[in-house]
């Protein structure tokens, strides 16, 4: 979850109350952006809603990475794949040479599987199109 204050053109933050953290205890802010951007737009009309939260980067992994965490994560929550958690862990840590804290990493924020690297090729203007077969010189 994200929270939400109101910096002004000052680079000041506000709260809910109209108040500065340095002078409060309290600094109450925002879970929801539209909120923060109404109060923005009615009472700091030169400023920004900023995020005070910062989100975490998904771990960018293989295919078969992605596979065995999905596999894994599987096990721990629901128990149904045929393989004991320890199975997952140590080929991630073995075999794709993931530590640990990488692997507690991707199951708590999440991850993205790398798309495979492609390359446009010019081609030629001259095609031998007899038939079904097509191949260029």
């Amino acid at each position: 979850m994200s929270l939400y204050a109101v910096k002004d053109k000052d680079g000041d933050l506000w709260g809910r109350a109209y108040d500065k953290p340095e002078t409060t205890k309290t600094f109450r802010t925002w879970t929801d952006p539209s909120d923060a951007e109404f109060t923005r737009s009615v009472n700091y009309p030169d400023g920004d809603v900023v995020e005070l939260v910062e989100k975490l980067e998904l771990v960018e992994v293989s295919e078969k990475v992605g596979g065995l965490l999905a596999g894994l994560r599987s096990e721990i929550t629901v128990g149904s794949t045929g393989h004991y958690a320890n199975y997952y862990v140590r080929n991630l840590r073995i075999i794709h040479d993931m530590s640990i804290e990488d692997i507690f990493r991707a199951l708590d924020v999440g991850w993205t599987v790398k798309q495979p690297q492609r390359w446009y090729v010019k081609a030629p203007k001259e095609w031998s199109g007899r038939g079904e077969r097509q191949r260029f010189f």
